[in-house]
């Protein structure tokens, strides 16, 4: 769906994760922990900010650009059956897209923003390599009881931005997107930020989405106030942390006096000499 004034409306709708996983997880480095326990915020990025660069991009732009990359590949591309006025059209409507392409693409980028989650009732050794590293953390949230206080904080959010946004939180879907699958049938989403390609399917991904209204300066990134106190939220540390900057941790944890522990992970690793 188009991003635009009618399509936000001040929405919130927070869906149950379809996997009926009942945990969320969350990996975080070092510095992106301390910056949840000492400013009590979630950070959403905007998507233009992310690595892929199909994200939000709208599923008709990706099949125009399969379709017009199909006739405009080679000097031959158009077959014998075409007319000269069928290549005519087709060539128009091609400059047609090249033209609003970019524009479209940075309007779905620049008016949506994430906050990230894992979906599963494990932890995940991929996510702890790929987001991590052994000095770092996961969070892990219970959905069920953190849903009542994260709809709350995005309330207040939404009231404060004069109901300029709606906020979604769902499973993201994974479809062929790159390379771009011809026959991928017509989808239905409430907002482009909520698919990503298959090669990401790993991630079994959470996201909490921030659409919102074109904006005079569009920010590069949102932070949503939460009571982390409230939150309840188990906090795992690295399964190759040492024990010297568990207790690091632990010390930090106490000092804020949000009465949160930290276990290790309880992921049985071979002990390496990182030295």
């Amino acid at each position: 769906m188009d991003i635009s004034k009618k399509t936000i409306t001040g929405d919130l709708s927070i869906n149950k994760p379809e996997t009926n996983s009942p945990y969320l997880w969350k990996y975080l480095d070092l510095h992106r922990f301390i910056y949840l326990l000492t400013e009590q915020k979630l950070f959403f990025t905007r998507l233009d900010k992310l690595e892929d660069p199909f994200e939000g991009v709208a599923i008709k732009i990706l099949r125009d650009d399969a379709k017009y990359s199909k006739f405009f590949s080679t000097p031959d591309y158009f077959p014998k059956s075409f007319s000269p006025e069928e290549k005519i059209q087709l060539e128009n409507e091609r400059k047609s897209h090249q033209k609003i392409r970019e524009k479209e693409i940075a309007k779905y980028q620049t008016q949506q923003y994430v906050n990230c989650w894992f979906a599963c009732d494990r932890e995940s050794m991929a996510m702890w390599n790929l987001y991590s590293n052994r000095d770092s953390v996961a969070i892990r949230i219970e959905f069920e009881k953190s849903k009542d206080l994260l709809e709350e904080s995005f309330k207040k959010v939404i009231s404060e931005n004069d109901k300029k946004m709606s906020i979604l939180g769902q499973e993201i879907k994974y479809l062929r997107l790159n390379p771009f699958d011809e026959n991928l049938p017509k989808q239905n989403f409430r907002f482009s930020g909520l698919k990503k390609d298959v090669s990401f399917e790993y991630e079994k991904e959470y996201r909490f989405l921030i659409a919102t209204t074109p904006l005079k300066t569009q920010p590069p990134f949102f932070a949503v106030p939460i009571e982390i106190k409230k939150l309840e939220m188990s906090i795992i540390a690295h399964p190759n942390m040492e024990s010297w900057k568990l207790n690091n941790l632990r010390k930090l944890l106490n000092m804020t006096n949000l009465k949160i522990d930290i276990e290790k992970s309880s992921t049985l690793l071979r002990s390496m000499n990182f030295s």
